[in-house]
């Protein structure tokens, strides 16, 4: 503690509230506050003040502030908080700090004229806490929390700030102002979550789905506010319901968080306090604890990624982060088309009973393969597709690509991409006479298992000279992660990639199978960048008559 922090302030005795201030005298043996202020007694009155008034003291960590300070394009606080990190962060931690800051009113550990100091919801107001039981989650873990961070002056003595249920564990939380917390447990009927109105909901760890679709039914007449805090070991459908679509929904935000966040000597300058703040854990235990774990359970409980991807065949597609900095992989980027030469290729998948899939993608000078743009053609001739392939190309300014790779079983070759006699009336034969030229992909015995692990080797980091940063070989636009309506569901290169599964016997599922098997072919055959030769106006090219049955 530095000499600042242990000086007890007039400004720190405001804070304390009324009664707290009148308490911390008693306590003290002093009769004024001029008295409190003044003489050597200045540590122990400041870690008394600490003691009735915790969360005035509150520093957040790294992981925690983004949090507690989260908002949306127009400045509000998001209606959803997704808490997602692994142990030993503090996510439970900032859930209960958040939950008695909304009883409040207010934020007490943030200066007075501090813009985000008030909490949105008005005084006195309800909230809930729900655990996984009452016996561990609420009993232990919350309650415990509750008293090691509750502001005592702002609550009623003695034991009057809590009432217990017939059970005998704690079910009510009682504030000065009349705010109330309810406690309640995932384990109880999803009946009790209904039929009252919420201002405000804390989950700690992740809820059953059913607990939450109903207990959310109970903020809508109030204009509520919820966050989840959690390990994501289990309950994969706020992944696969929220977690993926909180790009598309300002109001429902994800924070990150891995147990580097909370280690001793992560120290960051909050932008809100202006203060410097450090993680809480020692190296030596955060190596004692991660030397215990699995590789999957390292992911999720190390670096929070969820477990359930551990079936995933791709599971590090978008999950992964640096294990130094904890700062996210992005195989996700923003979309653009380069505006140098580049050398473009494409993969094709195509079938007579469901949907043709097809990828366009470049490799730049450094053989890192980005995937740009994608096509979901259904119930299409042949001359109609390439016709879509054209114009793809058009509006990603290029002409022809290096190579178009389609799966050997649709094109007339054999299993080692060479042609066969049953070429004829094959798929790269149709293509071909609409000017859309293919190779055929490697798909021997074996080659699924090798070709899994080619894409897998892209999708990991290397360390990259020039940026000075570890970054995967391949990345996709923002753009593939729409996904098309086809009468067969929903078609998408990201959709697919995050649900391509391994069966119960460890074989590749046919389920959304078609994009990741364009991927495969394609970094399969390891593109190196050559230099293209493009003619200078690509574009007017495509204005010419047509020649062939696909209109160019």
């Amino acid at each position: 503690m530095t000499e600042e922090q242990a000086t007890l302030t007039e400004e720190d005795i405001d804070a304390l509230g009324e009664e707290a201030v009148q308490a911390l005298l008693e306590q003290a043996g002093f009769s004024s506050v001029e008295e409190l202020l003044s003489g050597h007694e200045q540590d122990v009155l400041k870690e008394q003040a600490r003691r009735l008034n915790p969360i005035k003291f509150y520093e957040p960590n790294r992981a925690q502030e983004p949090f507690h300070h989260a908002k949306t394009a127009s400045g509000s606080i998001p209606k959803l908080r997704l808490f997602e990190a692994g142990n030993k962060v503090g996510k439970s931690t900032a859930g209960m700090i958040e939950g008695i800051s909304f009883s409040l009113g207010y934020k007490p550990w943030l200066p007075e004229d501090h813009p985000g100091r008030n909490t949105p919801v008005p005084v006195p107001n309800t909230g809930r806490i729900i655990a996984e039981d009452f016996p561990t989650g609420v009993q232990q873990n919350v309650m415990s929390l509750m008293k090691e961070w509750r502001p005592v002056g702002e609550m009623p003595h003695g034991e009057k700030w809590f009432k217990k249920n017939q059970a005998g564990y704690v079910a009510q939380i009682f504030f000065n102002n009349g705010s109330i917390i309810h406690l309640m447990s995932y384990d109880q009927d999803s009946e009790k979550f209904e039929g009252v109105d919420w201002d405000w909901t804390m989950y700690n760890e992740p809820p059953p789905r059913e607990v939450f679709i109903a207990n959310e039914r109970g903020k809508i007449a109030r204009s509520g506010y919820s966050w989840m805090a959690y390990t994501p070991l289990k309950e994969p459908w706020i992944h696969d319901e929220i977690v993926s679509k909180v790009d598309e929904d300002d109001n429902s935000q994800q924070f990150r968080g891995t147990i580097w966040d909370n280690w001793i000597g992560t120290k960051f300058e909050s932008a809100h306090t202006g203060k410097v703040h450090r993680g809480m854990l020692s190296l030596e235990d955060i190596q004692e604890f991660e030397k215990r774990l699995t590789p999957s359970e390292r992911r999720s409980r190390i670096f929070g990624e969820w477990q359930h991807l551990e079936g995933l065949i791709f599971g590090e597609f978008d999950t992964m982060r640096d294990e130094k900095t904890g700062e996210k992989i992005e195989h996700i980027v923003d979309d653009y088309i380069p505006a140098r030469e580049v050398m473009w290729i494409e993969g094709i998948d195509p079938h007579d009973k469901k949907p043709t899939c097809m990828l366009f993608a470049f490799v730049d000078a450094e053989d890192n393969v980005w995937f740009v743009d994608q096509l979901v053609m259904e119930g299409k001739s042949v001359p109609e597709m390439a016709d879509e392939i054209m114009q793809k190309r058009a509006d990603l300014r290029y002409l022809k690509p290096s190579w178009t790779v389609m799966d050997v079983k649709a094109g007339g070759w054999d299993l080692a991409g060479s042609r066969s006699a049953e070429a004829i009336e094959s798929f790269e034969t149709q293509f071909a006479n609409c000017g859309i030229y293919t190779i055929g992909s490697d798909s021997r015995p074996g080659t699924m298992d090798s070709s899994i692990k080619i894409v897998r080797e892209y999708l990991r980091t290397e360390y990259n000279v020039r940026t000075k940063r570890q970054e995967p070989k391949a990345r996709f636009m923002r753009k593939l992660a729409v996904a098309a309506e086809t009468n067969r569901g929903l078609y998408g290169c990201i959709h697919q990639m995050k649900r391509w599964m391994w069966t119960d016997k460890g074989e590749p599922e046919k389920k959304f199978d078609d994009f990741p098997a364009i991927i495969r072919y394609m970094l399969s055959r390891r593109p190196k960048y050559r230099s293209p030769t493009r003619p200078e106006k690509v574009i007017a090219a495509y204005k010419k008559p047509a020649t062939n049955d696909a209109g160019y």
